[in-house]
């Protein structure tokens, strides 16, 4: 269509009324389109092309990884992009938040954990990263993190660990027991997490934890932390329970994130664009088959990291034979010899180890710990550590140090890298276009974005007024269209 204005080539795709940004936006998103259906889908061998040192917050990243394998670039990020720019993981495990977040463009100023098989898988694959490795509780270790990461990060991430309720049951807490959130020592590194925002004071704050934290208490305790938030600033706060599956993830693993701000920009939650049962304009969940295929062939053992297969008793590996794909054992239909455990008079159930896993669908949740891990769909044995890293969209390159029963329990307690790229890609993306309440354009809600109903629309037509909050109305004259 070279030659012909801009409103000429709007009318001849039949769109009216849109500004100039609308238009921009469209072609960012049919070129898109159009790249998705040319590029092959590796799985989870597929190339990481983009440079993390080079933020590039409207590429879309769904249909280029199902995970990401390679990670260069992480270190010279925190060369190229400004402190501004840099983001902090507290409680950071395998690191899928520092991977994710990298790769959105954002760089990685200081990592902090409490492990000290955490920190020798960070010092292995992130040298030149600093990590804190004490316990967060402390104030002495939260200023030492201050002091690394300077004034003002974009971003500080984290899954605080809550003990005690996530598997195990539901907690007597504030509700029954009359005692202050903050006060039972369950709760403190979670608390530990807002007072180490508090002193950070960076714009957006990311927080993961189960699916359960949000019913912890009745509801009470969620609540209570979300209080704690306003009160250090953090106004604009929404909580969610994203399912991994829904972003491209080869995995239904449940996660509850809290996402706040205090620059009042709208929380911009990523758009679902996988599904179960797919239209036929929609895209499917990625499967177990797509993510680690090519990792069943003997060879590949000899090729990557953490891929030793568990050396199971034969007894075992007979109760695995008998497990159908994507189906779970039959207790009472084995025979006499396979009834008996090793370890008691009777084999028990458990869903998460004599559970086989489908190749043309994603796994279910991944349960930290090696010995955990589902069986694999058509093979005689548990998931490698590595298989289990690829259903978590951990790219090859990064080597889990420690045990065996190390890197399973860091592996499976990991927020996937690539739901936390397409995290860290929107928040971009909110302040790079100004996305506050009342100014989200409508096609980045159709196409990006899934707000609050509450949000009220961006209308297309130039000419109409934008109402704002009082509290943005300084900002009016960047945000009306003219």
């Amino acid at each position: 269509m070279a030659g012909f204005s801009r409103n000429h080539r709007l009318a001849c795709v039949g769109i009216t009324g849109w500004n100039a940004s609308d238009y921009a936006l469209l072609t960012r998103v049919v070129a898109e389109a159009v790249r998705s259906r040319i590029l092959p889908l590796r799985g989870a061998m597929a190339r990481l092309s983009t440079s993390a040192g080079a933020p590039a917050p409207d590429k879309p990243v769904e249909d280029e990884l199902l995970a990401i394998e390679r990670t260069p670039c992480i270190q010279e990020a925190r060369a190229v992009v400004p402190r501004a720019q840099g983001f902090v993981d507290l409680f950071s495990g395998a690191g899928g938040f520092k991977l994710g977040f990298a790769r959105a463009g954002l760089a990685p100023l200081v990592c902090a954990d409490n492990s000290g098989v955490v920190q020798a898988t960070h010092l292995a694959n992130y040298p030149d990263i600093p990590f804190v490795l004490g316990d967060l509780g402390l104030p002495d270790v939260q200023k030492q993190v201050a002091s690394i990461t300077g004034p003002e990060p974009f971003a500080v991430v984290g899954g605080p660990p809550c003990q005690g309720f996530s598997v195990f049951g539901k907690r007597r807490m504030s509700v029954r027991t009359g005692l202050d959130a903050r006060d039972d020592p369950r709760n403190r590194l979670v608390f530990s997490f807002v007072d180490t925002i508090a002193r950070l004071n960076p714009r957006w704050v990311v927080m993961e934890n189960v699916a359960g934290f949000a019913s912890l208490d009745e509801g009470s305790f969620v609540k209570r932390v979300r209080a704690e938030f306003i009160r250090i600033g953090y106004s604009t706060i929404e909580y969610r329970i994203l399912d991994a599956a829904d972003y491209g993830v080869p995995q239904r693993r449940k996660r509850f994130v809290l996402i706040a701000n205090r620059t009042g920009h709208v929380i911009p939650w990523p758009k679902r664009k996988f599904f179960e049962k797919p239209m036929d304009w929609q895209k499917p969940f990625r499967t177990v088959g797509e993510a680690i295929g090519d990792l069943a062939e003997p060879g590949s053992h000899a090729i990557h990291t953490c891929h030793v297969p568990m050396n199971h008793k034969p007894l075992q590996v007979e109760r695995y034979r008998r497990i159908p794909e994507g189906g779970r054992l039959d207790v009472d239909a084995l025979p006499a010899e396979l009834r008996k455990a090793y370890r008691s008079d009777e084999v028990k159930n458990f869903s998460h180890v004599f559970k086989r896993l489908h190749r043309k669908r994603p796994s279910g949740t991944l349960v930290p710990g090696h010995n955990a891990f589902p069986i694999h769909p058509w093979l005689d044995r548990a998931l490698t550590v590595r298989e289990a890293a690829r259903l978590q969209t951990f790219p090859d390159e990064i080597e889990f140090k420690g045990a065996r029963e190390d890197q399973g329990i860091q592996v499976g307690n990991a927020f996937p890298p690539l739901l936390a790229e397409l995290i860290a890609n929107n928040l971009l993306k909110a302040e790079a276009n100004d996305w506050y309440p009342g100014a989200v354009p409508k096609l980045a809600r159709y196409t990006l974005l899934e707000l609050d109903d509450a949000q009220p629309e961006l209308p297309l037509a130039p000419d109409q007024p934008v109402t704002l909050p009082s509290t943005l109305r300084s900002k009016q004259q960047e945000l009306v269209p003219t």
